[in-house]
């Protein structure tokens, strides 16, 4: 399973914790943001960041071809 998270979400911050949730339930968690700064809990996440903002089929290539990103644990896009 993969999910695509942004830190924040319509009732806050609270991407992080959905993030690390996810991520101990075992889905591969994309965070997509345009937080200059990663959360200290994400530290702990296996994931991969993606700066906003990115092209949709960018993300799209990402995700199917998602297997070479979690060879690190974790890593950082920066796009545009």
């Amino acid at each position: 399973d993969v999910a695509i998270v942004d830190l924040t979400l319509r009732d806050g911050d609270t991407g992080t914790q959905l993030a690390v949730a996810l991520s101990r339930s075992g889905v591969k968690v994309y965070v997509y943001s345009g937080c200059a700064t990663l959360k200290h809990a994400l530290m702990s996440v296996n994931h991969v960041f993606v700066s906003k903002p990115a092209p949709a089929d960018m993300i799209a290539d990402l995700v199917i071809d998602g297997a070479s990103h979690w060879a690190s644990r974790s890593k950082v896009l920066n796009c545009c």
